[in-house]
């Protein structure tokens, strides 16, 4: 039985595919004046890993994959962490209060989004696994006084 990709599933990919875009646009029309050279690498090294980001969770999203979700998550903390490292190589920790404001405002965006992927996707592909715990080894058995017990154990 085929499973029927939603319809925010495919909105959402389409805004994925968006964003990965406007990576590969910035990355390319970027400036790489002397001042800012640091800023350029981790711009541009940022915006290559987020638009490959992008392309995964497009497919995921696309497709109704279950890992939708996680794929979704790592584009968002992807973003997030690119938004602080160039406000902080390219201006130090006072380059932080814009990236706090930027990310506000983006979180207005993508909180309800990735919210959306994380209900949807229990709903289709039920509620994820709990970790399990690692099995225990067993204990041996007492042996009698003046015994060894097996080397293998």
């Amino acid at each position: 039985m085929s499973q029927r990709t939603p319809l925010g599933f495919y909105v959402a990919s389409i805004i994925a595919a968006g964003f990965g875009l406007m990576m590969v646009a910035w990355m390319v029309s970027m400036d790489s004046g002397p001042f800012y050279r640091w800023t350029t690498v981790a711009g541009r090294v940022g915006s290559a890993l987020l638009a490959a980001l992008a392309l995964v969770a497009v497919e995921a999203l696309w497709c109704a994959r279950r890992w939708a979700y996680r794929a979704t998550l790592a584009l968002v903390a992807g973003y997030a962490a690119l938004i602080v490292t160039v406000s902080v190589v390219g201006t130090g920790f006072t380059g932080l209060f814009l990236a706090f404001w930027l990310l506000l405002v983006s979180a207005m965006v993508l909180v309800p989004i990735v919210l959306y992927v994380r209900d949807r996707s229990a709903v289709l592909f039920g509620p994820p696994h709990a970790p399990q715990p690692a099995p225990q080894r067993p204990v041996p058995a007492p042996t009698a006084p003046g015994r060894r017990p097996p080397p293998w154990w």
